[in-house]
């Protein structure tokens, strides 16, 4: 009976502690960073997160790798550029996109190889399993969302703590919900918070015609109904706060809370008119590229920090908490000197890009393959676009080097082709992202 005992046990399962911690990546899908309360915002839209900063530290200056999901989302899962991964939009053909081939190592097979269970709640189309983004994840939970049809960041979040809840060894979770994308379907007791009393012509949800209209600016609504789409904008993102509150109370409530490490971060913002169109995937402006991002983990310095990160840095602190996030995080300090590059388009042209600490650079391929256009921008205290300085030709040479630094990162300074396997899988998947608004 002893030996059989001894036989049958899991002596040699890892455990969590300080050299395996649970690690849970939540990514909240069109969540701008300015848009957060903790950032000063006018608007009260993360009273649960601004508690949650008290504890980790917030980058001010965090940029995704893209506009739009799948690019994005490709490099949080891989801690690869879109140059790298290749789950780009093909620029030679708009109806075709990338996914991962099996050669291309995902961060889930990394942590599955060290003795990790890997598990993902995921919504959005661009995610499908079809996609390759599911490499290396023992659960993939996906359940693909139209605008007013889709499983909630509650629901969502429930999903992933019940899947912790099965076993105690060191888990690798990845949460990704889809509020506050379009259709601004608030529910109570959220609803109105912020669009009580607003003029209006309109009404949430919009409905899945008039958002696709307002990607392809066939519709500009009047400023009131911009002003209201926005403020709803907002009230789902109070609704995703709360979800959130109660995704950390049940992690707190696991005796592994002690050494999780959670970080909170988005795909890419959302834009309302502010450089004339709507929604994302336009452009690579800081209003669709600049992301929350929070950090909670055992040794980091609760607060705002100001060092210029991007989601490979914030990959590999997940993974070897290490790297310019993880030193800033832990020391309280600034690192100097960073640049992130951006790139791929979901809606027209290509563009290349890159931001430091006080310049943007953008590169412009037009439609009829003409010269690549160069625009630079000294930055403003919010880290958006400010002075465009390639109105004076004495910044020639700025932007010029910049350029430079940019080709040092890619290797050219040439759009991305799409990797081999090339194609939007499956009718269910097509429809999906067709009622999404991201094809015709």
């Amino acid at each position: 009976m002893w030996l059989l005992t001894w036989l049958g046990c899991s002596c040699g399962a890892p455990t969590v502690g300080p050299e395996m911690p649970d690690v849970v990546l939540v990514v909240v899908d069109t969540l701008r960073a300015d848009r957060m309360s903790w950032t000063g915002y006018e608007r009260p839209t993360t009273p649960h997160l601004d508690a949650l900063t008290s504890e980790a530290t917030w980058f001010s200056r965090a940029y995704a790798s893209s506009s739009w999901t799948l690019a994005s989302t490709a490099t949080l899962l891989t801690g690869l550029q879109p140059w790298e991964h290749r789950a780009v939009h093909d620029y030679r053909d708009p109806d075709l996109f990338g996914s991962l081939t099996p050669d291309i190592e995902t961060l889930a097979e990394r942590f599955k190889a060290r003795g990790y269970r890997t598990g993902a709640v995921i919504n959005n189309a661009f995610l499908a399993p079809e996609f390759g983004l599911n490499q290396g994840f023992d659960l993939y939970d996906y359940e693909g969302a139209h605008l007013q049809d889709h499983r909630t960041a509650a629901e969502s979040f429930r999903a992933g703590l019940d899947w912790l809840a099965q076993d105690d060894t060191p888990a690798f979770l990845v949460l990704h919900v889809m509020e506050p994308h379009a259709d601004y379907q608030v529910a109570a007791p959220f609803a109105g918070t912020f669009t009580a009393g607003m003029p209006r012509k309109r009404e949430v949800p919009l409905g899945e015609d008039l958002i696709s209209r307002m990607i392809m600016a066939e519709v500009v609504p009047p400023d009131p109904d911009k002003a209201f789409i926005s403020a709803a904008y907002d009230e789902e993102i109070l609704q995703t706060d709360a979800a959130i509150s109660d995704l950390v109370t049940g992690l707190r409530a696991r005796p592994e809370w002690p050494h999780t490490v959670l970080a909170m971060t988005s795909d890419h913002g959302e834009e309302f008119w502010e450089f004339g169109r709507y929604e994302h995937g336009h452009s690579l402006r800081s209003v669709v590229t600049q992301v929350p991002l929070l950090l909670r983990a055992p040794g980091v310095t609760p607060g705002r920090n100001d060092t210029v990160v991007g989601h490979t840095d914030l990959v590999q602190a997940l993974e070897h908490r290490a790297g310019p996030l993880m030193e800033a995080a832990t020391s309280g300090e600034t690192v100097a000197d960073r640049a992130v590059a951006m790139e791929d388009i979901l809606y027209g042209p290509q563009e290349l890009g890159l931001v430091t600490d006080s310049h943007r650079l953008s590169i412009y391929f037009p439609p009829d393959g003409g010269q690549k256009i160069a625009t630079l921008w000294a930055v403003d205290e919010r880290g958006w676009e400010g002075e465009d300085l390639s109105q004076d030709p004495a910044n020639r040479g700025l932007a010029i080097e910049h350029a430079r630094r940019l080709e040092g990162l890619r290797g050219n300074l040439d759009p991305t082709p799409a990797s081999d396997t090339v194609a939007i899988p499956g009718p269910e998947t097509i429809e999906k992202l067709r009622a999404l608004g991201y094809i015709e």
